[in-house]
């Protein structure tokens, strides 16, 4: 799983799982994931600075607090991630 985003100020967890999660094959979106991953995969591959900019999809999800790190305040996620762009 690949996950976390933050700014100066907030921050969010954004999760892209394994195309081979059966969650993510069985509800349909396991293309866009895959792709999502692949690309953001090359992406990081060549990453040489200490910020990058990223613009992500997906679907809202808000999870409760069982101490994960980097949630939002109000523990919103984006799972799964379904595209990334790099403008």
């Amino acid at each position: 799983m690949i996950s976390g985003l933050a700014d100066t100020t907030s921050r969010m967890i954004v999760e892209i799982p394994s195309p081979d999660c059966l969650g993510v094959c069985g509800s349909g979106l396991a293309a866009l994931a895959s792709k999502a991953r692949q690309k953001l995969e090359r992406r990081l591959a060549t990453w040489t600075t200490d910020t990058l900019r990223i613009r992500v999809l997906g679907v809202g999800f808000f999870d409760r607090n069982h101490g994960q790190i980097g949630a939002a305040p109000n523990y919103i996620e984006l799972h799964p991630v379904l595209a990334v762009d790099f403008p």
